[in-house]
């Protein structure tokens, strides 16, 4: 895979970078500045960005956002050191395909890491049910929305949930990726989400559907 990596810590983007050269992933570039790596996302052809939140100048959640808001972008990676759940949330509504803390193991980090570069999400379970708290009403709200998904489309948002790639998706249902795409489309549309990882991130807190089983933990 074609990778860029943004973060100010140089020792740790540059160590990332070594380890995935190492195992044959061809590195675009490493960038300090989030609007360096906006830039380079949108000229080269590139598989991943993997993006840090926190940065002396500009902003990780604003790159992510500008760079969802293009139809054929590279899926972006949040790996951070933030654990708090509003930073963490905010990373998946600004369209994160997958979101990691850095404390994470290595073989996790790149396992996720390869897994979002082939169209899969991925989210840490745990982390997702510290970002994401509903309170009793909206979890009664979310089963009474949940109740106009047909069942292709429910079926769909269980596969979000497993973190399934479009092509898998498509393939397993014996659908075409057209018709697939409408569903996704409505599946986020009824549950009032912009991207499939807040989709499953949606479904796993509210409980309408159960999370992958350790030791995946991947959506």
């Amino acid at each position: 895979m074609r990778v860029i990596i943004c973060d100010d810590h140089k020792v740790f983007a540059h160590a990332l970078a070594g380890v995935l050269a190492s195992l044959g992933h061809e590195i675009v570039l490493v960038a300090t500045r989030p609007d360096e790596a906006v830039a380079a996302a949108l000229q080269e052809r590139v598989d991943l960005v993997v993006m840090d939140l926190g940065f002396p100048t500009g902003d990780g959640l604003g790159a992510t956002a500008e760079l969802s808001r293009y139809p054929s972008h590279p899926p972006v990676f949040v790996l951070t050191a933030r654990t708090d759940p509003e930073v963490l949330s905010a990373a998946i509504r600004a369209g994160a395909a997958g979101v990691l803390t850095k404390q994470s193991e290595l073989g996790q980090v790149i396992g996720a890491l390869e897994r979002v570069a082939t169209g899969e999400t991925y989210f840490d379970v745990q982390l997702l049910r510290r970002a994401f708290v509903p309170e009793p009403r909206q979890v009664s709200e979310a089963h009474r929305i949940a109740q106009y998904l047909t069942d292709r489309e429910r079926e769909v948002l269980e596969r979000i949930v497993r973190g399934e790639s479009t092509r898998s998706m498509s393939a397993a249902m014996d659908i075409s990726v057209t018709t697939l795409r409408s569903h996704i489309h409505a599946v986020l549309s009824k549950l009032s989400v912009h991207s499939r990882l807040e989709a499953a991130a949606w479904a796993v807190s509210h409980g309408i559907v159960d999370p992958p089983s350790a030791p995946d933990r991947h959506a």
